[in-house]
């Protein structure tokens, strides 16, 4: 194994505490691939810094304490730790984008006093464009977008959208993209 000092440091982030962890274990074991450097560098980068990479507190959803024997029975809740994992924090959120005669039609057949049936609700996924909430809620709040049967997010402003370019915050239509905190 060669280790080497790079000319710049990694960017901060897991890669510079990583590569400072590393750093920190070189000199005080002869075999760092030895199971006593492997469980240093874990107990170093991982679990002294669990509150930082268990922000939101998913591993108290397991009880791993558990030994051979115990009488008392594995609990993991998985649905709470579903709840609280993201692997991407910023949800996309759907918007119907009336482009088009076929999309105009569709669009207009959710403004009749009863809710889309299935075939319309299918058709309408080809007209869906995903955002992030805050931004579609920006959308809502410049009235860019109306919220349809309670569940159904439609772009109602011209000049916000392009077939070709796609979603356009600098469009006509008020949303400002100085104004969008991404």
């Amino acid at each position: 194994m060669y280790v080497f000092e790079p000319p710049q440091p990694p960017p901060p982030g897991h890669h510079r505490q990583t590569a400072d962890t590393a750093r920190e274990l070189i000199g005080r074991f002869d075999d760092l691939l030895g199971l006593d450097a492997i469980e240093a560098y874990f107990r170093l980068h991982y679990w002294k810094r669990s509150a930082v990479w268990d922000g939101k507190k998913i591993m108290e959803c397991f009880n791993v304490s558990h030994r051979s024997g115990d009488p008392t029975p594995l609990l993991f809740n998985y649905r709470t730790a579903a709840e609280r994992f993201r692997f991407i924090e910023d949800e996309q959120q759907p918007v119907i984008v009336p482009w088009g005669d076929k999309g105009r039609r569709l669009v207009e057949r959710l403004q009749a006093p009863i809710p889309p049936d299935r075939d319309t609700r299918r058709a309408l996924q080809r007209y869906i464009v995903q955002v992030p909430d805050r931004i579609r809620q920006r959308m809502l709040d410049n009235q860019d977008a109306q919220v349809r049967h309670e569940f159904f997010h439609v772009l109602v402003t011209d000049g916000l959208y392009h077939p070709e370019t796609g979603l356009s915050l600098d469009g006509e239509g008020g949303l400002d993209p100085a104004s969008i905190v991404w």
